[in-house]
């Protein structure tokens, strides 16, 4: 039920970073920034904030859409929610309980998921995604790694 739960909360973010990668902005304005991980209404590109910026609770709290223009809510982030929560669910059915082995599964599925949703809507596989997810996820080996040692 946690993983369900962190799934769910992870959502928003890996939506952010769906809606604003990649960042085509040669001057530097569009740098990493908090804005990066905030999800973008499809329709007039404003940034969703508060129950908003969770598709899927807005549209169970009866507030679907964007606060900005009345838009309805994209279907693609209630879709990740769900997918997160069902997926880091699954991470615990694995077998493997151990808290590193839940994190590189729960970074695996989240770049997944991320570099999914990037490739269907523009086409891309971005080398700051695959880079930056692989550096993770040897992070986390080598701290598994180190903790298994004798």
């Amino acid at each position: 039920m946690a993983l369900a739960l962190l799934g769910l909360a992870l959502a928003p973010i890996l939506n952010g970073l769906a809606d604003n990668l990649p960042r085509n902005d040669p001057t530097g304005a569009n740098a990493i920034r908090r804005t990066t991980y905030v999800p973008r209404c499809a329709y007039c590109g404003e940034p969703q904030e508060g129950l908003a910026a969770h598709a899927l609770l807005a549209r169970f709290a009866g507030r679907p859409g964007c606060v900005h223009c009345g838009a309805p809510a994209s279907r693609r982030a209630e879709w990740i929610a769900v997918a997160l929560a069902l997926l880091f669910s699954l991470l615990w059915v694995e077998g493997r309980h151990d808290a590193l082995s839940l994190l590189g599964g729960a970074v695996a599925v989240f770049l997944f998921l991320l570099v999914t949703v990037l490739d269907l809507e523009r086409r891309l596989v971005l080398l700051e995604v695959v880079v930056g997810g692989g550096l993770l996820l040897v992070i986390v080996s080598a701290l598994r790694a180190l903790r298994l040692a004798p």
